[in-house]
């Protein structure tokens, strides 16, 4: 069954995966290592695809990082690489830890020392090309951002809006609730003009019938009936009648018993 893992459930398996490296001895670690590595080596392409891509879905980092730092395990380690990767590993978390006397400080950068001298050509090369990546990746983002942004200052309020109308509405429609599913086979079978998600003002309508200037819109029971969204709904409508709008609301138990006769005389 697969499920979300939100950030407390893997700070909980970090926790426990830690506390089983912990308590293990070196050769059970040793073990765990030549297990991992005889597994990487038996998969095909295809399936070390499948798992470098789960791997870049749940750490949320691309392919290519995920298929180095994948790559990076399996790589044969001695005792004194483990020793000083473990070093890298408190010395990343930096500010999280408790102030540092200087012996402390000096046997860490010393930790770190040992762990480059020991590493291979070819850890270097994963672990600089997964640097690298990641490093591209946070430029390309913060240029895309420099651009929208630049984008978004040149354009008037109107566009603006109207662009945020397109992605809201394109995003609603995806999510079409039951109510407005029902409501949308009675509305098609009077043959009635509408238009679904209709942006009016900085609302999108459930439905909008341009011949009436009429909005519809279509309530559940459990969520409108809430204080603070019905207070929400009255300030809704409000708007829409001070710009020349009728409005209609069909609530989810008059709905579900609703026809076509019946809505055609609601909207009269």
């Amino acid at each position: 069954m697969s499920y979300e893992r939100t950030p407390e459930i893997r700070a909980k398996q970090s926790a426990s995966a830690k506390a089983r490296w912990s308590n293990a001895d070196a050769a059970t670690r040793h073990a765990r290592g030549e297990a991992a590595k005889k597994w990487w080596a038996s998969l095909t392409e295809v399936e070390r695809s499948e798992v470098i891509a789960r791997q870049s879905a749940s750490m949320k980092v691309s392919t290519k990082v995920a298929e180095n730092m994948a790559r990076l395990r399996c790589l044969p380690r001695t005792d004194a690489q483990r020793e000083a990767a473990r070093m890298v590993g408190h010395s990343k978390l930096g500010s999280k830890l408790p102030p540092q006397t200087q012996e402390a400080r000096t046997a860490r950068s010393a930790g770190l020392k040992r762990h480059y001298a020991n590493t291979t050509s070819e850890q270097r090369r994963c672990r600089t090309s997964a640097a690298v990546e990641a490093a591209r990746l946070v430029d390309k983002g913060a240029a895309i951002s420099k651009s929208l942004k630049k984008r978004n200052a040149s354009l008037t309020d109107d566009e603006r809006h109207k662009q945020t109308s397109y992605a809201r509405k394109a995003m609603l429609s995806k999510r079409q609730t039951r109510l407005e599913r029902a409501v949308k086979l009675l509305l098609d079978s009077l043959g009635v003009e509408y238009i679904e998600q209709h942006p009016i003002g900085w609302y999108h309508v459930d439905f909008y019938l341009p011949n009436k200037r009429l909005v519809l819109e279509c309530d559940g029971e459990y969520w409108h009936s809430r204080v603070d969204v019905a207070k929400k709904d009255r300030q809704r409508d409000a708007y829409m009648h001070r710009h020349g709008y009728q409005i209609v609301r069909l609530w989810e138990s008059e709905i579900d018993r609703l026809t076509v006769n019946d809505l055609e005389k609601r909207l009269a």
